[in-house]
């Protein structure tokens, strides 16, 4: 009889724990997961996030890495602060979380590709520029938000030397650091030589991508072949770079280089031109040219004087006499680093910023964070980040310029079209 009871005790805990289990796994299954894949892209949280809600996943451009890397953080305190979504409850608040991608177009497609999920594109170019490019958008519908601005400036190599154009590219660098000399000093005599000229024009550029030029003696360079550098279609700096040169919806820059050559696909391939710190430059030797976003020389969004570098070995090469660069000026202090009031609205601003505002720089677009359009509560969640991340209010432009990229509101002209005439707008900040 003891037995017989002690088997229905045991019996009755067995049924009462096994809901309880139930139970504790159906909460599991809802928490937000530390690693989701959205349309075939994973997406995992960094250790230490601060928010712990679903994730809200970034996709595309390498440019746009560490804006996203640093804005996410922001907007996380945001949620959680007092009179924030979710104040107090960091275990219910979404979470920005940028994956590993690389190119513009791709992030275009992915936002069109997935209506349901809380995805975001990154992009340095309208979505339509990717249908020139041979994209397909996807089935769905999407929002471009054109947010902020990025320019594109030629590089190559200038070893031994610090200041651009045509040099070390550190920002801020001191007065005293040696500046290349110029096309005018052949390799072969001189192997510190820096066989691109320090300028080119826009004619030069059209003609130097499009392989119609094979020696630098041909446009004031040194007597070597040139070797142009490229990006793969549906990268957003090729697409800026190209638009401009030649014209808006035309992308003649040939092939070379765009999947073998050093550059890759992302500005993080710079090295191969470039070449590490203290080394010589890389495979492609003094007679190559190149370009890269501005943002895409950046290391870190460090604000102060200096921001890390990525590129140690070369320098920019000016476009029709500009450069874009803001050589000793702090974008996020201009008043006290060398800007000058800007003749648009009176505001301090560096030279290179100065230079794309006034449309003296012409390689310059937007940089764009892309959403689709559907109207669904999943989806939600990336749709108000980039309510907020647009909102000057709450970046009031600080990580914009502290990671290599321009405020809109800065801009004396605006574009509809990636490379289109611009026309003009008023200045606002």
């Amino acid at each position: 009889m003891r037995k017989q009871m002690l088997a229905t005790v045991c019996a009755a805990l067995v049924m009462v724990a096994i809901p309880v289990i139930g139970v504790q796994n159906a909460h599991a299954s809802i928490r937000p997961h530390d690693s989701v894949t959205y349309a075939g892209i994973t997406f995992t949280r960094p250790a230490g996030d601060t928010c712990q809600g679903p994730i809200i996943g970034a996709y595309g451009s390498s440019a746009l890495k560490t804006y996203i890397t640093t804005l996410a953080p922001l907007y996380c305190q945001f949620e959680i602060g007092p009179g924030g979504p979710f104040a107090g409850n960091p275990a219910a608040a979404p979470d920005v979380v940028y994956a590993s991608g690389g190119d513009s177009c791709p992030g275009d497609v992915y936002a069109g590709s997935d209506n349901t999920d809380p995805v975001l594109g990154l992009s340095d170019v309208f979505a339509n520029a990717c249908v020139v490019e041979g994209f397909s958008l996807g089935p769905n519908a999407v929002t471009d938000n054109a947010a902020f601005v990025n320019l594109v400036q030629a590089v190559a190599p200038c070893p031994n030397a610090n200041v651009p154009q045509g040099g070390t590219i550190t920002a801020y660098a001191p007065s005293t650091q040696t500046p290349c000399t110029g096309g005018s000093i052949d390799p072969a005599v001189n192997p510190l030589g820096f066989c691109a000229p320090t300028n080119l024009s826009i004619a030069q550029a059209n003609l130097l991508w499009n392989q119609k030029i094979n020696n630098w003696s041909k446009i004031g360079g040194c007597n070597q072949p040139t070797t142009v550098d490229n990006r793969v279609a549906g990268s957003g700096t090729r697409v800026t770079w190209c638009f401009n040169v030649y014209s808006a919806g035309v992308d003649s820059c040939k092939n070379n280089g765009a999947t073998t050559g050093p550059f890759g696909t992302t500005g993080a391939m710079l090295t191969g031109i470039c070449g590490p710190a203290g080394t010589t430059p890389g495979a492609d030797g003094l007679d190559s040219i190149g370009y890269a976003s501005r943002s895409g020389t950046l290391i870190s969004g460090q604000t102060g004087n200096p921001p890390n570098r990525t590129m140690t070995q070369c320098g920019i090469v000016a476009l029709n006499g500009v450069s874009g660069w803001n050589g000793q000026c702090d974008p996020n202090n201009a008043a006290s680093t060398g800007g000058s009031p800007s003749p648009l609205d009176g505001v301090s601003t560096c030279p290179g910023d100065l230079q794309v505002a006034t449309d003296q720089y012409q390689a310059w677009g937007y940089e764009h964070l892309v959403v689709a359009s559907a109207v669904n509560s999943t989806n939600q969640p990336a749709k108000d980040f980039v309510s907020w991340a647009t909102n000057p209010a709450n970046d009031p432009g600080v990580t914009i310029r502290s990671t290599g990229f321009m405020q809109s509101c800065q801009m004396g002209f605006k574009r509809s079209v990636d490379g289109g005439a611009p026309s003009v707008q008023t200045a606002t900040c």
